[in-house]
C-alpha cells in the first residue's frame, strides 16, 4: 500500500472513531435533557426558549466563510443551505420528540429556507475539480 492510501484508512477511521463519539455526546445529552423533563415538566419551557434564542444563530455556523454571514441562501459542499438547515431541521425534530419537546417551524428556528427531505436529494451542483494551492506556493 502506498503512503497516501494508509492516509486515507487511517483518516477514514479517525473520522468514523470522532463521528461515533460524537453520537455518544448527542445521545447523552437527550437522555439528560429527557430525563429533567420528566422529573420537572415545567423545564419543557426553559429549553423552548434557549433553544428559540439560541438556534437561529447557532445555525449559521453552516454558512461558509466566504459567504456574507447574514445571506440565507448558499450553496456549500454541493449541498444547497435548504437542504443543510433541512438536515439539521429534521435531526433536532427527531431529538426534541425524544426529549419531549415540541419545537416551532423551521422558519422560525433556521436563517434560510429548508428542504424537508434535508440531503436525502443529493448533491444539487456538480463537484468542482481545483488544484490544491500549497500554502507559500506563488503562481
Amino acid at each position: 500500500e502506498s503512503g497516501r492510501e494508509i492516509w486515507r484508512v487511517g483518516y477514514g477511521e479517525g473520522f468514523s472513531n470522532v463521528a461515533r463519539d460524537e453520537h455518544r455526546h448527542i445521545a447523552f445529552g437527550v437522555r439528560f435533557l429527557r430525563d429533567v423533563v420528566v422529573e420537572r415538566p415545567e423545564m419543557r419551557d426553559v429549553i423552548l426558549r434557549t433553544l428559540t434564542r439560541l438556534l437561529p444563530e447557532a445555525a449559521r455556523v453552516f454558512v461558509p466563510y466566504y459567504e456574507d454571514p447574514n445571506v440565507t441562501e448558499f450553496v456549500s459542499y454541493d449541498n444547497h443551505s435548504s437542504q443543510v438547515y433541512g438536515f439539521a431541521y429534521n435531526a433536532l425534530r427527531r431529538r426534541m420528540d425524544v426529549i419531549g419537546v415540541e419545537i416551532p417551524g423551521p422558519e422560525e428556528l433556521m436563517p434560510g429556507p429548508i428542504a424537508p427531505r434535508g440531503l436525502e436529494g443529493g448533491a444539487i451542483a456538480q463537484p468542482v475539480d481545483i488544484e490544491p494551492v500549497l500554502v507559500g506556493q506563488t503562481s
